[in-house]
């Protein structure tokens, strides 16, 4: 995001701050609608990333494990396919208040094809940029990476 009030034109080189510095800053309030669990990880210290760029942009990244819930349709297995996503929206504060959308120079994944899953292979993914209706609540932007998955079937072919 950017916060002009953090621009500087003393030099055009990129600022890495301290993971410490993160209280000072105001953060958005995202976070995984589909997540059973998740944590930071913080061994030896939080891995947080936080770099000021001259014009204000602010790159914020921290390391999270999360289990997220995958809603299943079972009627073809062991030859199903499925779609999973990973879901993130903000908390508190509508889409009048803070936009979220994909970044068109990272809209890719680096590594996917390293990635071994032990019952499923990841076939195609792709990004989507929403904003959900609540009635009671408003309307709050949301972030979607949907994974679609094929069933490995070596295992369950004799």
């Amino acid at each position: 995001w950017r916060d002009d009030r953090l621009s500087y034109n003393h030099t055009n080189k990129t600022l890495g701050l301290d993971s410490r510095f993160v209280d000072k800053l105001w953060l958005p309030d995202t976070f995984i609608v589909n997540a059973k669990s998740a944590w930071f990880h913080d061994v030896t210290v939080e891995n947080k990333l936080i770099r000021l760029q001259p014009d204000g942009v602010i790159l914020y990244s921290s390391r999270i494990t999360s289990t997220v819930a995958c809603d299943m349709d079972l009627t073809k297995y062991p030859m199903d396919e499925q779609e999973c996503m990973l879901d993130l929206e903000s908390y508190g504060y509508s889409s009048e208040d803070i936009v979220y959308h994909w970044s068109e120079s990272q809209k890719h994944i680096h590594g996917l094809d390293k990635l071994e899953l032990s019952q499923f292979t990841i076939t195609d993914y792709r990004f989507v940029t929403e904003v959900m209706n609540f009635k009671s609540a408003g309307r709050f932007p949301r972030l979607s990476l949907r994974f679609q998955l094929r069933r490995n079937r070596g295992v369950y072919i004799i």
